[in-house]
């Protein structure tokens, strides 16, 4: 049996590694399709090349979820390592190819380089090192892979969670990009539509209608503000966005529908629920002071917000390593939501911890420095070592 030598080893790799990662970079993975599917190929290829079975979930959705397991079978930790495969859109003001990956400086250009193909490169390559060189001594490392993150997690992760659960895991790592800084989750949100409804009319004739504009314009002045309480490990504190309104469809018409979609951020310890009841009475109140329009509204997103225990051995760990590895290693917190809230939820201790600088995300010339590219593998082993999957 060949020893895993830990760090000299995966730096003699390092080739390997960089090559999965501009072979995921080169596919065009925005949501499910033909090119996810071939992002999950490579994968899949690369695991069995070193003999580590895989298998694609489909769901009703007919949605994939790409799983493999490590298992030593022999009793230890059981350990998800989390990520998503899908990518946003481009925009047009890229100066690369952004499906081609491209060295500028010390820095790879590509979409999804930083959110979160690295995080998935560093995963499959920890588990294709361990596996080449002598498996694990105990536990078990579960690689799972989603492919509608940015979307929602709609008709994938959630779905996948709902059908086959996430039991046995006794701690999960999700890849996003984090700096390798550990961060010990991230906020909810609720999104909603409240619809003002009135009566269609011509513009030139007003007192024929009802108009629901000017009532929508009150209402979004009253909106409530969320609590004044801090935000955790100097993350930002709950909020309240109005983001998209809609109305009407010609200048001379006044519409019969005014809408409005909003944004309210939750952090840990906000009651998503309690959140819903105070807007629902809102909008009723609202509506009691103008009886003349309907007036309702809809909640149609409710993403938890999570937050692992400092306290916790995966926490310590991680922050262990990361501060020997030269990189911060003080407890952060995610202002934007992340798959980490649905493992948390389905009861798996989650911490978010990748490469990538998270400002990079969905940026146009998005782009990953090489050196947590590298170092993001070994610093994940040196972390799975101290939880008890392999002797050191």
């Amino acid at each position: 049996m060949r020893v895993l030598n830990e760090r000299p080893l995966f730096a003699s790799r390092r080739a390997e590694l960089r090559e999965l990662f501009e072979a995921l970079l080169r596919c065009r993975s925005i949501g499910p399709g033909p090119e996810l599917d071939r992002a999950f190929a490579i994968v899949r290829d690369a695991l069995a090349n070193v003999g580590i079975e895989s298998r694609i979930v489909m769901n009703r959705f007919d949605v994939p979820t790409l799983v493999a397991t490590l298992d030593s079978g022999r009793p230890g930790a059981r350990i998800l390592l989390q990520g998503h495969m899908d990518v946003v859109p481009v925009e047009d003001d890229w100066e690369t190819d952004p499906f081609t990956p491209t060295l500028v400086g010390e820095t790879l250009r590509a979409r999804g380089s930083c959110d979160m193909k690295a995080g998935i490169a560093a995963f499959v390559h920890v588990m294709a090192t361990a596996a080449q060189y002598g498996g694990l001594t105990s536990g078990s490392l579960t690689l799972l892979l989603d492919a509608d993150e940015e979307t929602g997690s709609d008709t994938g992760l959630l779905p996948y969670i709902e059908e086959h659960g996430l039991e046995g895991f006794d701690w999960a790592i999700c890849g996003e990009p984090t700096a390798m800084r550990p961060l010990l989750g991230n906020r909810g949100l609720i999104w909603a539509s409240i619809e003002v409804r009135g009566r269609a009319a011509h513009a030139g004739i007003p007192h024929a209608g009802v108009n629901p504009v000017p009532v929508l314009a009150g209402l979004i002045a009253e909106l409530p503000e969320p609590p004044a309480v801090p935000g955790v490990l100097g993350g930002l504190g709950p909020s309240m966005t109005p983001t998209v309104v809609s109305a009407g469809e010609a200048v001379n018409s006044i519409p019969a529908v005014a809408k409005l979609l909003i944004d309210r951020r939750v952090v840990p310890p906000e009651d998503p629920r309690e959140i819903r009841r105070e807007l629902d009475e809102f909008v009723a109140g609202f509506a009691r002071r103008h009886p003349s329009h309907t007036i309702s509204i809809d909640f149609f997103k409710e993403w938890p917000p999570c937050l692992l225990d400092e306290h916790s051995d995966l926490a310590r760990v991680a922050a262990e390593v990361a501060q020997q590895s030269g990189f911060d290693a003080d407890f952060g917190f995610d202002d934007p939501c992340d798959d980490a809230s649905f493992i948390s939820a389905a009861g798996v201790p989650t911490l978010l911890w990748g490469p990538g600088d998270p400002e990079m995300a969905h940026v146009s010339n998005e782009g990953i420095a090489l050196e947590q590219l590298y170092a993001a593998p070994e610093m994940y082993w040196d972390a799975l070592v101290r939880l008890g999957v392999r002797e050191a």
